[in-house]
């Protein structure tokens, strides 16, 4: 089933409750056999998907043989284009299977929104489900409803096939649904299912040709069979034109031959979307860091205005003088359009909520921040700030081990659940600590340890850093995006490396203070507050642990199906 807008669920009775060691925490839709749910595996805390069986089909004892047949035969499947069904139980009277979560929508609302698709992102989801089609195919499984709706998009461009609700095991020699029940849906159903109700996997190809025919007209297909499809435009090539030609014919022997064949007929039209995912990445990447620079200069702009003499006090907001106040309200106010037009770009959910309220001020308060070291640095030039950035002084590297803690957090709560992100994030955390270590003792890693040394044996404050660091890492690697979670564990890790630095305070460092007031802080802490605004709008719960989490095990009480091992 596609995982899309489900209707309201505040009142929904199972929200809240807990099956198979999983808590569900909303409904995300609803399929021809049951409704699907968003729920967090309470073993790491990792989101699943789970299918509970209607109430009025668990009554029924053949429909529950069914329901665990679905399971086993999808279960066999191990591909990147069919969604992972990881297993079956029964818990309280209640009939359910869990499948891997994907963070994204279904077909369906995405032609609901775009209206039909360019050539290319068309092609290639057809050509992924063509690639799903032909391994269920070869586990001897028919789909028989491939329709937009059971095709979902993972939010980086992942396309996977769904909803086994009415497969047929031709390895079991048995149907999915009952005799006699209508197999398919109007418009996408071969003209087989729709007279005789049987098919083969050619009525698959029929039903993944009514769906590319779909996203490149923008049109349903016409609910009989027999009705002409509508026209295709012209920039559709004549070969593809062809191929859905093929895949629509009334007759199945005139169909291609299997999935395979289709899959590698597409492939030369396509236009894989993670690329151009990866491109606007790199442009709100230019336009954030663009922004920031603007509004930078802004304030190095006010400065200079008063004249070379003058210096600004760092933390201090400093107005240009009458005649520069154009200029620089010019930089300021595209840097901020800019900076906000790239955060909010491609999100749906920022709102008037207490996160989308709290992300945004985070940004906003970036920005100033940003003003503020523009205004204390002054008319500094690009080189002589490259310059200070490579210098190693203390100040500097106290700044830069605020920004690297940043971004192994950053690392890390993006998804949790991953060993790689796990290992990378708290590689970058020591190296944070390590840079606020040598920073304490002027820039000399030598004598970095020996402060150290001398720190951790004459009290306890050095121990209290490493401990405060640990845990914000350990409620960094378990957080379920809860608002007290994101904002505790980076406070944790950075009052850790304020404290490491000022309890292995060496000759030649400045105090702490003075480190944090330098232009270097600031710049460390405008970057903090632009981290915290992308994670406090983009981790909300039940969407840590972004990506797809194939592969897991589930633990439940009663297993009816074998849940695979990975």
């Amino acid at each position: 089933m596609g995982f899309g807008k489900a209707a309201d669920d505040k009142h929904d009775p199972l929200v809240g409750k807990v099956l198979g060691g999983c808590l569900l925490e909303k409904r995300i839709g609803r399929g021809g056999m049951g409704t699907v749910y968003l729920a967090s595996r309470e073993i790491d805390r990792q989101p699943v998907a789970i299918k509970i069986l209607a109430p009025f089909l668990a009554a029924d004892a053949d429909v529950v043989t069914r329901f665990a047949r679905e399971v086993r035969a999808a279960s066999r499947v191990r591909n990147p284009n069919v969604i992972r069904v990881l297993g079956s139980s029964e818990q309280e009277g209640v009939h359910f299977s869990v499948m891997e979560y994907i963070d994204g929508e279904n077909l369906a609302d995405l032609l609901k929104r775009e209206g039909r698709l360019s050539l290319g992102h068309a092609a290639f989801i057809a050509r992924e489900v063509a690639r799903g089609l032909a391994a269920l195919h070869a586990e001897g499984i028919i789909h028989r409803d491939v329709k937009p709706s059971n095709i979902l998009i993972g939010r980086y461009g992942s396309v996977k096939i769904t909803d086994f609700g009415i497969a047929r095991d031709i390895y079991e020699l048995q149907r999915l649904t009952a005799p006699g029940d209508l197999l398919g849906t109007f418009g996408f159903a071969a003209p087989e299912q729709m007279e005789r109700s049987e098919g083969d996997a050619r009525a698959d190809l029929y039903s993944l040709g009514a769906t590319l025919h779909c996203m490149l007209s923008g049109e349903r297909p016409p609910a009989s069979p027999k009705t002409s499809f509508p026209p295709l435009g012209d920039s559709v090539p004549q070969a593809l034109r062809d191929l859905i030609s093929k895949l629509l014919a009334l007759d199945p022997a005139t169909r291609p031959a299997d999935a395979k064949t289709v899959a590698a007929a597409l492939f030369p039209h396509c236009i894989i979307p993670l690329r151009r995912s990866f491109k606007k990445k790199c442009l709100r990447l230019t336009l954030k860091v663009a922004g920031g620079i603007l509004v930078f200069w802004a304030g190095a702009f006010a400065t200079s205005s008063h004249g070379q003499d003058f210096h600004a006090d760092p933390w201090t907001l400093v107005f240009p003088v009458p005649g520069a106040i154009l200029p620089s309200a010019t930089f300021f106010g595209v840097g901020v359009l800019m900076a906000f037009f790239a955060l909010i770009r491609g999100r749906e959910k920022v709102g008037l909520g207490l996160r989308s309220i709290l992300g945004l001020s985070f940004l906003a308060g970036s920005l100033v921040v940003a003003y503020m070291a523009g205004a204390a640095t002054g008319t500094v030039t690009l080189q002589q700030a490259a310059l200070a950035v490579v210098s190693c002084s203390p100040e500097v590297l106290f700044a830069e081990s605020l920004a690297l803690a940043a971004l192994g957090l950053f690392v890390v709560m993006r998804k949790p659940g991953t060993f790689f992100s796990r290992a990378m994030g708290a590689t970058i955390v020591l190296a944070a600590l390590a840079t606020a270590a040598t920073a304490s003792s002027a820039g000399s890693a030598t004598q970095a340890v020996e402060d150290l040394r001398s720190a951790m044996s004459h009290g306890a404050w050095a121990w209290t850093s490493f401990i405060l660091a640990a845990a914000g890492m350990i409620l960094a690697y378990r957080h379920d995006s809860r608002l007290w979670q994101l904002l505790l564990a980076p406070v944790a890790v950075f009052v850790s490396l304020g404290l490491l630095y000022w309890s292995s305070l060496g000759k030649g460092s400045p105090p702490l203070q003075d480190a944090l007031t330098a232009p270097g802080g600031e710049i460390a802490l405008a970057i903090l507050l632009a981290f915290a605004a992308r994670v406090v709008l983009d981790l909300r719960p039940g969407s840590s642990g972004r990506g797809f989490n194939g592969g897991a095990n589930i633990e439940s009480p009663t297993t009816t199906t074998p849940t695979p091992s990975t």
